[in-house]
Order: structure tokens, then C-alpha cells, then sequence
């Protein structure tokens, strides 16, 4: 039975549901699990009150209960493995419900669009396409014909649209098309015939939910780090926080460590506590497997020598500190004593790259990109993130954070040239330690709302909100970012210090760095380098052993596409070839067939509304790609094909796809531990680029995917960020380079 009364003793209006419903509770938790079931009073009273907003325009919480949630779905918890990490005290349960064919659902306001749809197409049996994140992943961008429509020929057709510089069709681009010619756009964005972002189905969701799981003091891969390899003694903060020195037998030698720059190419498989930060502690696993994979970080600005990313250690996380940290750090090292890597990671300070662009809304000239993570200089900033914000008067003291909801790219006045641009804007709730700056008569938050409003680690501080809660969400660009808020414990076990202070000159002065030094960046403008995916970003060749980017030689997009053709069945295999005579007659297929079956197939059609709407797959055939001649290419493209339908894999562009075969990677560098010869050259994993990670991932989506229908194919568990994509009405900064697509944007 729902809920009869509010907490407050108010009794509650009680809603029915209709009978609609493709819950199946075959998907739910087995008994006896971590997962517990619980009553579903959350989901009942929260939805309840969305559905009433909806139909009355009214906004009056509290009042309402569904009288049941709809038929197969049911809430459960599990407790939350970081609760009983050192230093935490109030244990904490995460609620998911259950039911959903493609997934669960983490929070009402997620379920909400997927309950709407239900509830419209129980009452109006309206086919309009669900929203929901679960549904949304699991669509296809394919629009066939229907039955008397003009159809055209039955073999796929050459899309003619805009494409990026490998060839692949510019999805972004396409969309802000459509934008300007409709007057408004408001669907997710789908990039069908990118094998980067193909392959980044089954990773990117995974890496994003396992990143956003952990402390926001633990290192995450791909950023770029402080580290040292080796100490004889203890590590131990300076007085006032300037630097570290080396203690033996309870003496300060007055030695500071080699502190050098790294970046994190793999996390630990071992679970990692808030004492290894700063102390060993005991593992069951070799440290190749309880450790962080640190390379050594090359120059930005030398796009052929990168041989430091061959200088690899496995470290322990009481040697690794973020590197937003650097002028704290290094504050007792002369700059002519510091590690050339110092300087190599200053460079791109001023940079950034934005991370799985899902979804796009809003009105012409002014359409929103919603984003899962943004690269900000040396960190990954995600939706569920607290950041610390430069202060608006331009004081040196840091007090303000903002919560972070959703990551968007506005553009503003695309439809003036001369003033179009884009910029990248963080959007949610803003608090202060300041009580001062707090909203007028505000007083600290509740543990209630603590628990409510921030990720569990950030409950140590003393937070004031900045702005009425129930108002708009504020908005930050990428330039007030000085970096991700740590827990306070580890500030305590770093510095002895909270300060939140702590990296905003550092990052200042890192940044004035960046504007002169790195190269990519206009000295005139000064505008920050926008980078498609990570590893262009920071200039990368090789992520772990592997040739990523544009540095891998076997990457081959316009082979790619005629794989995926086949994939999607929308081009014929080599082995489909065989099987039709000279004359064009369908053989048989050797799958067993019903007598019902024999009847002939009529070709696949596709209703081309416009040519940047659809975007259509070449035909394993073509001869001709973005206005080039790839003769001779046919017969390579068709033994790629006949590869990867047997399993066999194309390495990559991506630097998240690695991720997948991580257990793989780390047993075959077992006792790598040892560091590496700095002069070995990654020649030594080339052998096995293609059964590497990425080739790997790629291989398995292609092997399942040409067992499934093209509508079942992006069924990956992906999560939207905590509310629904919503467009702000306000104008972006201007933004001096334009957009492009940003392949791989999950790297």
C-alpha cells in the first residue's frame, strides 16, 4: 500500500496508474544478494508529484502518491561499498529500481520520462519514442521506408552530407543542420557510423559509472598526475604546506623527493582506502594489480618524440597527488631543479575536451550539447562532481563550489558568422564555506541535506548554500574550474590543511603558462585549446602500451564503415557474396530455415527525408569515399570484414576502450612493477595490437551485433546525468573556434 500520509502529517491525494507496462521482473536482483528490496515510498511520492506538475502546470510537492508503481518494477538498495572507508561514520545505501528491459533507473527524476511514456501509450496508444535513459540507448537512427513511400533502390545509399577528416558523417554538425532548418531540435545524438563511438557503447558507460563511484581524491584514468618513484624514508608535508621532505628514522633529511608528471594509463583492481594516500597498507594483490600504471607524461609541443610515455611505473597510491597541487608540492624545489614532465603538463593547462556528448535541445540559434564529462587541463570533471570555483571579486581566497548536474555546450547566434560561438558551461547548485557570501539569513546544511545535495565525502566541510535551492540552477564556464573539491579527509592527510585554497594559484599561473607556451593555442586570443578527445588533448601517441589517436596505423575509418554497413545489414559480407550467382540469384542460406521462410526477403529501404538527417551507410562496394579514389581498397576492406566477423579486431581510437580487457593487460605485464628501460621503444606491444584491449572491444560489439537486429543493438547500461537535458535560456560566452566533431569524446 502507498504511503497515506507526507512526513509532515499531511495526508496525501492518492493517484492511480494505468495498466500499461513493460516492467519484467526477470531483470530483478536475485534473492539473497547485496541487493535488498525495499518499499518503493521514494519513487511513489516523488513521481506522483512530477505527473501532477505535468498536468496541472502547478508545483506542489508533497501532496500526492502514485497508488502503485507499474507492473514487473520494484526498489531495492545495496549498501555502498565506500561507506566504510576510513574516516566515514553514517553508512550509506543506494536505491535503484528494477524492471526496465535495458536496464535500472537510479533516482525518480530518471524513471519519470520512461513512467510518462508508459502512462501516454497505455491511454493514448501513442508510438512516440520514450526519452528515458534506458530507451535512449537502445534506439537506432535508421528510418526505413514505409509500405507505398517513394522507395528508391534497394542497396544502401551513399551519404553526401558533411563529414569529419577521416570521412566519417559529422554527426554535430548534421544536428545543428537540422537545428536551423526546423527552428528547434530535441533528441539524443547517435553517431552510427563511427566505430570510435561504436566500440564506446559497451566501455564508456562502465568507466563513467565505476570514475563517478569512487573518492574524488583518487586518481582517475587519463588524468595527469604528481608522482615519485622512489624514497629512502617517509614522505611528510612541509610546515605552511610547501612541499614535501623525505624523514628517516624519525629525522627530516630536508630532502624533497623527485617529484615528476605523469599520467594514470590504468587504476587498481585491488580496492584502494583513504590510508593510501598517504601510507602503505596491506594488499592481496602484486602491486602490477593493486597499483596505478603511471607513464611518464611527454612534451605537448614535440608531436614525434614521445619516448617519455614509454617510462612506465607501477606505484602505490600514498606516491601519486594530484597535480592541481603542483605549487603547493613543489614549493621547496627551485624551478631549475624540477623534472622536465613540470613543465610538459604546465602546457596544457589551458585545454580541454569534452566527454560523451548524448544529447542535444534547444532553439535555433542557440541549440545545447549535453555532455557526460568534460577534460579540464589535468582532470575529468563528471556530472555528480563538486568543483571549486575562482572567486567572482578576484580575491586569492577560494570559497565556493558548485555541484554539478549537467555538462552542456551552448552555442550562441548561429545564425550570425560573425558572432556565432561555443562555449562549455558546468550547471548546478552553488554552496560556500563562507558565511558571509551564504544567502541572506541561510544557515548551514542539515546532514539531511549534506546527504542529499553531495557525494558522501564532501559531508566534512561546512557548507552554506549561495542561492535559493528551489531557483534555477546556477552555471560556471570551464574557465572558473579550478578543479575537483577533494574529501576533506584527504586534504587533512595530505596538507594537515582544508583549506580549499589549496591549487587555485597553481592553477592560475599554470595557466598563464599554457597561453604562451603551448603551441596549438593563438598567442593573440589566447583562446584555451578545444580538443576532440583526450588523448589530441594532451597529445598523446601511445595510452598504455597501445598507439591510440591518430599515431595508430591501423586505423582505417573508410573500412570501418563498410564493416558496420554489414553489420547493420545494410551492405552484403564477403560470404554473402559467395552465396549469389553471377546472374544475381539468391542462394540459399545455410542456416536451417521453417518451409515458411523460403519466401524471398525484399531489400532494405531507406527513406531519406534529408540528407543531414539520415546518415546512411556506404556499401561494402563503393569505390569512391569523400570525393576520393580508394580503388585497390576492396579487397582489403573485404578481408577486414571477413576478420572482424570472425571475431577478429581494428584496434581503436579510444583511450576508455582499454578499460574493457584491464585484467588481460595486467597479467601479461606481470612484475612490471620493475620500471621499465626508459629507451625501450612501444614497438614491444605492437605485436599485440590486434588482440590489444581496444581491438578486442571492438571485435566482441562486432561479433554480437551480427547476431542482433540494428534496433537492439545500443542496449548498453548507460545513466543520464540527475535530470532531464534541459535547455538554459541564457547566452553562452563566445567561443573564438567553432565546432567540430569530437571523435572518441569518451576518451
Amino acid at each position: 500500500m502507498p504511503p497515506k500520509f507526507a512526513k509532515s502529517g499531511k495526508p496525501l491525494t492518492v493517484v492511480p496508474i494505468g495498466l500499461h507496462s513493460d516492467g519484467d521482473a526477470s531483470r530483478w536482483p536475485k534473492e539473497g544478494g547485496k541487493y535488498t528490496k525495499i518499499e518503493p515510498d521514494l519513487y511513489l511520492q516523488k513521481v506522483a508529484d512530477m505527473w501532477q506538475k505535468d498536468k496541472t502546470g502547478k508545483q506542489e510537492n508533497g501532496k500526492y502518491v502514485l497508488d502503485k508503481l507499474p507492473q514487473g518494477y520494484a526498489l531495492y538498495d545495496r549498501p555502498r561499498h565506500e561507506s566504510k572507508l576510513v574516516g566515514d561514520s553514517i553508512p550509506r545505501r543506494d536505491k535503484y529500481l528494477f524492471g526496465h528491459p535495458k536496464g535500472k533507473f537510479d533516482s525518480p527524476a530518471k524513471f519519470y520520462p520512461h513512467f510518462l511514456h508508459l502512462m501516454t501509450k497505455g491511454e493514448t496508444n501513442s508510438e512516440q519514442d520514450c526519452t528515458c535513459i534506458n530507451c535512449v540507448s537502445s534506439k537506432s537512427v535508421y528510418k526505413h521506408s514505409k509500405p507505398g513511400g517513394g522507395q528508391r533502390s534497394g542497396k544502401a545509399t551513399k551519404f553526401t552530407g558533411p563529414r569529419d577528416e577521416e570521412g566519417t558523417p559529422d554527426v554535430i554538425q548534421i544536428l545543428i543542420n537540422k537545428c536551423a532548418r526546423e527552428g528547434l531540435i530535441d533528441q539524443p545524438i547517435v553517431e552510427h557510423q563511427s566505430m570510435d563511438w561504436r566500440a564506446n557503447r559497451e566501455v564508456a558507460p562502465a568507466f563513467i559509472d565505476k570514475t563517478t563511484d569512487q573518492r574524488s581524491c583518487y586518481p582517475r584514468r587519463g588524468e595527469i598526475v604528481l608522482f615519485y618513484r622512489e624514497i629512502d624514508g617517509d614522505l611528510r608535508p612541509c610546515d605552511g604546506g610547501s612541499g614535501y621532505t623525505v624523514w628517516k628514522d624519525d629525522e627530516d633529511t630536508g630532502e624533497p623527493p623527485l617529484w615528476e608528471a605523469g599520467v594514470v594509463a590504468e587504476t587498481p583492481k585491488e580496492k584502494v582506502t583513504m590510508e593510501d594516500l598517504i601510507m602503505a597498507t596491506p594488499k592481496n594483490r602484486p602491486l602490477a594489480e593493486h597499483g596505478y600504471r603511471i607513464e611518464s607524461y611527454p612534451d605537448p609541443n614535440d608531436p614525434d618524440n614521445k619516448d617519455l610515455s614509454a617510462r612506465y611505473k607501477y606505484l602505490p597510491l600514498h606516491h601519486i597527488r594530484p597535480f592541481v597541487f603542483w605549487d603547493e608540492v613543489l614549493g621547496n624545489i627551485p624551478d631549475d631543479k624540477r623534472h622536465e614532465t613540470i613543465l610538459y603538463a604546465l602546457t596544457v593547462a589551458a585545454s580541454f575536451a569534452l566527454v560523451e556528448r548524448y544529447y542535444i535541445r534547444g532553439e535555433w540559434p542557440n541549440p545545447v550539447i549535453y555532455c557526460r564529462g568534460v577534460w579540464i587541463g589535468w582532470e575529468l570533471v563528471l556530472c555528480g562532481d563538486v568543483v571549486r570555483l575562482t572567486p567572482e571579486d578576484g580575491s586569492e581566497e577560494l570559497t565556493d563550489v558548485l555541484v554539478v548536474s549537467t555538462i552542456r555546450l551552448e552555442f550562441t547566434n548561429m545564425d550570425e558568422s560573425s558572432k556565432s560561438g561555443a562555449s562549455v558551461f558546468l550547471h548546478g547548485k552553488s554552496f560556500t564555506t563562507n558565511p558571509d557570501r551564504a544567502l541572506k539569513d541561510s544557515e548551514p546544511l542539515s546532514d539531511e541535506e549534506l546527504l542529499k545535495d553531495f557525494p558522501y565525502g564532501m559531508c566534512k566541510y561546512v557548507w552554506y548554500p549561495l542561492h535559493d535551492q528551489s531557483e534555477e540552477q546556477r552555471k560556471a564556464s570551464i574557465e572558473r574550474v579550478v578543479g575537483r573539491c577533494f574529501e576533506a579527509n584527504g586534504m587533512d592527510l595530505w596538507f594537515n590543511n582544508q583549506d580549499l585554497s589549496f591549487g587555485y594559484r597553481g592553477t592560475i599561473k599554470a595557466r598563464e603558462v599554457s597561453a604562451t607556451r603551448d603551441i596549438r593555442i593563438d598567442p593573440i586570443t589566447k583562446a584555451w585549446f578545444w580538443g576532440d578527445y583526450r588523448a589530441e588533448q594532451i597529445d598523446l601517441k601511445t595510452f598504455n602500451g597501445i598507439n591510440v589517436s591518430r599515431a595508430n596505423d591501423n586505423r582505417r575509418p573508410h573500412i570501418w564503415r563498410k564493416i558496420l554497413s554489414v553489420i547493420d545489414g545494410l551492405a552484403e559480407s564477403p560470404s554473402d557474396k559467395a552465396r549469389t550467382s553471377s546472374k544475381g540469384i539468391a542462394l540459399p542460406h545455410r542456416s536451417s530455415q521453417s518451409p515458411n521462410d523460403g519466401k524471398k526477403k525484399k531489400p532494405q529501404i531507406i527513406n531519406l527525408d534529408t540528407e543531414e538527417d539520415d546518415i546512411i551507410s556506404e556499401t561494402a562496394n563503393d569505390k569512391t569515399e569523400s570525393g576520393k579514389d580508394t580503388a585497390g581498397s576492396d579487397a582489403e576492406a573485404d578481408a577486414q570484414i571477413r576478420s572482424m566477423l570472425v571475431g577478429e579486431g581494428l584496434p581503436s581510437d579510444s583511450i576508455l576502450e582499454d578499460e574493457v580487457m584491464a585484467d588481460a593487460e595486467s597479467q601479461s605485464n606481470a612484475g612490471a612493477d620493475e620500471e621499465a628501460d626508459p629507451g625501450a621503444s612501444a614497438s614491444a606491444d605492437s605485436s599485440s595490437v590486434s588482440g590489444s584491449e581496444a581491438a578486442t572491444a571492438t571485435a566482441a560489439e562486432a561479433k554480437a551485433k551480427a547476431k542482433v537486429s540494428a534496433e537492439a543493438e545500443n542496449e548498453a547500461d548507460s545513466e543520464q546525468p540527475s535530470e532531464e537535458p534541459s535547455a538554459s535560456d541564457d547566452d553562452a560566452e563566445r567561443h573564438k573556434k567553432r565546432p567540430r566533431l569530437m571523435t572518441s569524446s569518451s576518451d
